[in-house]
């Protein structure tokens, strides 16, 4: 795996280190046969700032292909992104008066979870996606997909098939992007000034506040501030018009711009974000000096209950992208005998790197010998019920944001 020796948005190559994390297979590469499991390589994962434009982001560059041509993950098994999508479409239908002869693109759309809404209002709706399993689902739920990733051909597709696009949407996306520069610059040939962009992505100012550090990974590239954002977009001839921060998947951010030569206006909450992110120091070393810190605080007192508590078996619930992280990072990979999740694409799979077995929730045992981490601790509350609706009685660790160990 080669390093990139410049930023992804600013082409500086004043980068600087901030966390050297350990090395993780590429989080998503559940297999079928357990040897190919572990026979996963291990790659590094340095996260580096950008001291010109503030882009947060690991320097290592992945293979696209081996990480998205088969890639596992869908957005309607993540809890509450649908009803999430759905309030979302309602809004940015409300907000700009779309209507149904308009041309909605999702660019990264997966499973067709976010286009469906427009779908089944009557809008003509085009998703463009890489994963050939995501494709699939797309295109048998009815929702109009281009099996591709977004480059020039698939620019050349729509400027030849169809008309320019309403709205572009980018959910959960563009920090997977290797070039962001070019990928934006891409966008800008398929908008006009009527057309809005619509950027929903992680929001690590909120994530690293409440210590979830496990976002970052090889598919995550880059970790985006309004700041960094607004810097893109001024060399690009686009205008970040309005931000607005949720909740979802630890704190998210969505983004809406326009060409510099619309008429829309900029928003306050546009100015408000980037006072708050001054104020928290998000351009400074020492705003993720303090999350290492406390990670690796929280690494220490896991490794003591671990030390402490009597037990046999070591299960993990949650098996996904960033459990795979977490576990890795908290060095426990090769300690868990099984891995439990809802999610039938995992069931029967083994992890990437540990091989360890996926099984189904409702098989995690329980009893004085057993002792369960919750890896997913993001959905902690969410996870404890549906442990709670399947009977399961025994001793819980919930890693983060602090540890805790609870009887249930």
């Amino acid at each position: 795996m080669s390093n990139i020796s410049a930023c992804r948005a600013c082409s500086s190559s004043n980068l600087r280190v901030v966390w050297d994390l350990e090395k993780s297979p590429y989080g998503d590469l559940f297999q079928q046969d357990k040897s190919k499991a572990t026979a996963l390589p291990y790659h590094e994962m340095t996260l580096t700032l950008c001291c010109n434009c503030s882009l947060v982001q690991i320097v290592q560059e992945t293979d696209l292909e081996e990480q998205y041509d088969q890639y596992l993950y869908n957005s309607t098994t993540t809890n509450g992104l649908g009803k999430f999508y759905t309030q979302t479409v309602s809004r940015l239908i409300s907000d700009f008066s779309l209507e149904k002869d308009d041309l909605i693109l999702d660019i990264g759309s997966n499973d067709g979870t976010f286009l469906i809404n427009f779908k089944n209002k009557g809008f003509q709706v085009l998703g463009i996606e890489p994963a050939e399993m995501s494709s699939r689902i797309a295109k048998e739920r009815g929702v109009n997909t281009l099996h591709s990733y977004f480059d020039s051909n698939s620019v050349t597709e729509i400027l030849t098939n169809h008309k320019l696009p309403k709205l572009i949407s980018i959910n959960y996306t563009l920090a997977n992007v290797p070039d962001v520069h070019a990928f934006l610059k891409l966008v800008y040939e398929i908008m006009d000034d009527n057309s809005i962009l619509s950027i929903i992505t992680g929001y690590h100012p909120d994530q690293f506040l409440v210590n979830m550090f496990d976002y970052i990974g090889h598919d995550h590239l880059s970790y985006f501030t309004i700041e960094s954002i607004e810097f893109l977009c001024n060399s690009l001839n686009l205008r970040v018009l309005d931000v607005s921060r949720v909740e979802h998947k630890g704190g998210s951010v969505q983004i809406l711009i326009s060409k510099n030569t619309s008429m829309r206006e900029v928003q306050p909450s546009v100015s408000q974000m980037l006072q708050r992110e001054s104020w928290l120091g998000t351009r400074s070393e020492d705003f993720y000096s303090a999350l290492r810190f406390r990670v690796e605080n929280s690494i220490s007192q896991v490794a003591q209950i671990l030390e402490s508590e009597d037990f046999n078996t070591l299960n993990g619930v949650g098996a996904s992208i960033s459990t795979t992280y977490f576990s890795n990072q908290f060095g426990i990979a090769q300690k868990l005998s099984g891995l439990y999740d809802d999610d039938r694409n995992k069931i029967g799979r083994f992890a990437p790197g540990s091989g360890t077995e996926v099984f189904p929730l409702g098989a995690l045992p329980s009893g004085e010998k057993c002792l369960t981490i919750i890896l997913a601790w993001q959905h902690t509350e969410k996870l404890l019920s549906r442990l709670r609706e399947n009977r399961f009685a025994g001793r819980v660790l919930i890693p983060l944001p602090t540890p805790v160990l609870l009887e249930i």
